[in-house]
């Protein structure tokens, strides 16, 4: 089984190495490939959704090589330690969490990275459309009555002019200029203007999904990490499209805010932690009763056992860093849960599996 793994681990390190590599070289032909489309009379032309897609698809397959890899490591320890003494076990697990961390780091690095890549890369074309679209505003539309020349500037949909004959004419977005407002071209301008702020609220996300339980203080930074994205996209959003007023502004910066939270805003994400905060602050409390008054409500009102809600009300304790608090809430897990075992070694033995599961993550 040493032999297995140990195999295992150096085609995992292959993996890893060539995941850099082959990634390293999708970022330098994904720029080369958008940025062929930013020259020309008709920047962003045909063909430019076409690259994205074959650019996704290839870092689909830069990522699935890796997770393949990461699986058949997984298997080689599932293997390992059946049978095995709890030490021979407690050091394979470590090894297991320390490979998988390895794994999460790279991929939230690629996964980064690549938008961040794709998102400039149309960015880019799309400032070049912006800049052949401009040079349209300057060419002047002949009145249908006359013939006389209407300067219409940066017409973006159907128009009407009044020519000085007092006739009325319509006139239509020319080719660039339609392009330019009807398609993502201006989006892809505001989200890399918003990139930054992409990145922070992929840093919170990341660190409110590496929590079990969340409480009510873990949603707060991530809540304005979101609204900080959603707001900066449609602030930008806002000056350049001349028919957004501030009610869009002000719609966009919400439902952005409100897709990039998902379900952690859910009704019963925000109950869950509501009811995790108001058990921790009983717990902190060190009143028993009162503790168990909590668990008892929480759990009726749930439809959950007592016990398993009174667990996982340590672990959320004991992941915030409150090891004297949840050592209060094991003592009463120990009770709600009529364990046989000395209650002393029981809970030393449960805060140590949570300390271990910490350190495993």
């Amino acid at each position: 089984m040493a032999a297995d793994v140990t195999r295992a681990l150096a085609s995992w390190q292959d993996a890893l190495a060539r995941a850099r590599d082959d990634f390293a070289s999708w970022k330098q032909d994904t720029e080369a490939a958008l940025d062929a489309f930013r020259s020309g009379d008709d920047p962003g032309g045909a063909g430019l959704d076409e690259a994205v897609l074959e650019a996704e698809s290839k870092l689909s397959a830069i990522t699935g090589r890796l997770e393949q890899a990461h699986r058949a490591l997984m298997a080689a320890y599932d293997s390992a330690v059946v049978d095995q003494a709890p030490d021979t076990v407690q050091r394979l697990e470590w090894q297991r969490a320390e490979q998988t961390r390895s794994r999460h780091s790279l991929r939230n690095q690629i996964d980064d990275d690549a938008q961040a890549t794709l998102i400039s890369g149309q960015a880019s074309v799309a400032r070049a459309l912006f800049e052949a679209a401009s040079k349209e505003w300057n060419q002047p539309r002949p009145c249908r009555a006359c013939g006389t020349p209407i300067v219409v500037g940066a017409v973006w949909r159907p128009t009407t002019f009044t020519c000085e004959c007092g006739e009325k004419t319509t006139v239509d977005a020319a080719p660039l200029t339609a392009r330019f407002y009807g398609d993502h071209s201006l989006e892809s301008i505001c989200s890399e203007h918003a990139l930054d702020a992409w990145r922070g609220l992929r840093a919170a996300m990341r660190r409110y999904r590496s929590l079990a339980h969340p409480v009510d203080e873990d949603f707060a930074p991530l809540h304005t990490a979101a609204h900080t994205w959603a707001k900066a996209h449609a602030d930008l959003y806002g000056e350049l499209h001349p028919a957004w007023q501030a009610e869009q502004v002000s719609a966009a910066t919400d439902r952005r805010t409100a897709d990039a939270l998902g379900d952690a805003n859910s009704d019963t994400a925000q109950a869950a932690r509501a009811s995790f905060t108001q058990g921790a602050t009983m717990a902190a409390g060190g009143d028993q009763a009162a503790l168990m008054r909590w668990a008892q409500t929480e759990a009726q009102a749930a439809g959950t056992d007592m016990g398993e809600l009174v667990a996982q009300l340590a672990v959320s304790v004991h992941e915030h860093g409150d090891r004297n608090i949840a050592w209060q809430v094991i003592a009463l897990q120990h009770h709600v849960q009529r364990v046989a075992q000395d209650r002393d070694g029981w809970m030393r033995d449960r805060l140590a599996a949570l300390d271990a599961a910490v350190r495993l993550r």
